[in-house]
């Protein structure tokens, strides 16, 4: 099994300032990102990362995990991360002849390792993890029929959320070429604003793709300051997020 991690963004969202890349942010015994390492090391995956803004840090972060491939993004500024999931494309093909699975995240997520295992114990070919007890109050949301993504958007209407996407997908090999094929499809429509999830979401219209419910595990994507804190208290960090943003800072 392959992974495919994005971390090329600049993550304005967190800090107008200057600031390390997300991913690289201390959560106590290391960084998010050495902690997904940990995770993928753990379960034998071999994990493939799409680095940009601030690069070197990402790498630096990462030195004692030489098994990661790391794939260069030169043009994180002027393309959303489905130009980054293009740069790692070679990942994908690898998969397809290897007859390998492929995991696809969000360096900026926090998650535990039992998650990939609620992945892999499902049937399904295409998978994206949701949260349900989030419908109201997260960033990006799903419609869910029978189980299967049917709607998805920033601005779902209240009345049609079900869940808040986590971040973390999971496709099998067998759906690889179809895979491929939509990402294809995309990146010759030159509209390099989209996301990588974008291919998935260009796939469920005529694929049937899964949102599968973390039941209660803890996860965050790290968009805000509040979510940074979230993870530090979860872990039990007696620190303040933003002053230890402001000690990673340029």
């Amino acid at each position: 099994m392959k992974a495919i991690i994005m971390a090329a963004g600049v993550g304005s969202r967190l800090s107008d300032a200057p600031h390390d890349p997300k991913c690289t942010l201390s959560i106590g015994t290391g960084s998010v990102i050495s902690h997904t390492m940990d995770i993928l090391r753990d379960k034998g995956v071999e994990p493939h990362m799409v680095i940009g803004y601030e690069r070197n840090k990402v790498r630096a972060a990462l030195s004692d995990y030489p098994e990661v491939v790391f794939h260069e993004n030169p043009f994180y500024r002027a393309t959303n991360s489905i130009g980054s999931l293009w740069i790692a494309r070679s990942v994908i093909t690898s998969a397809i002849t290897k007859g390998e699975d492929l995991l696809l995240a969000n360096a900026d997520v926090y998650w535990t390792s039992d998650m990939l295992d609620l992945l892999r114990g499902v049937s399904d070919e295409c998978v994206m993890l949701c949260d349900r007890t989030r419908a109201l109050t997260g960033d990006y949301f799903f419609h869910l029929e029978d189980g299967y993504i049917t709607e998805y958007g920033k601005k779902l209407p209240p009345e049609r959320r079900d869940c808040e996407y986590v971040g973390i997908s999971f496709v099998r090999a067998s759906f690889l070429p179809t895979f491929l094929g939509h990402l294809d499809k995309l990146i010759w429509k030159e509209d390099y604003n989209m996301w990588w999830e974008d291919v998935l979401y260009d796939a469920c219209d005529v694929h049937p793709v899964r949102g599968l419910d973390v039941d209660g595990r803890f996860w965050s994507e790290i968009d805000y300051i509040e979510d940074y804190q979230r993870i530090l208290d979860h872990l039990g960090v007696n620190a303040d997020a933003h002053e230890l943003l402001l000690s990673k800072s340029f």
